[in-house]
């Protein structure tokens, strides 16, 4: 039983190491602090336009969602990596 807690122990902290790692790509940087009694987010949303992004706050949760059109040009050929 003790060979198989490691185990789990030891997929439970590699799982969380890749979870840091997406994180780190898929969230903006955030701050967050107090001033003069009120609570302040600053959010780095780059490369999206204000009309956008939408912010929505309750008791408990403040969500941020921010969407945008992918350019893509598409060229006909063969590409070479």
């Amino acid at each position: 039983m003790m060979r198989s807690r490691g185990l789990l122990s030891a997929f439970m902290r590699e799982a969380g190491e890749y979870s840091r790692a997406f994180y780190e790509v898929v969230l903006p940087p955030i701050d967050i602090y107090e001033l003069g009694g009120q609570l302040v987010v600053e959010m780095d949303l780059a490369g999206f336009a204000k009309d956008n992004i939408s912010i929505k706050a309750t008791a408990h949760t403040l969500s941020v969602t921010a969407k945008r059109e992918e350019k893509t040009d598409e060229v006909d050929g063969v590409y070479l990596r």
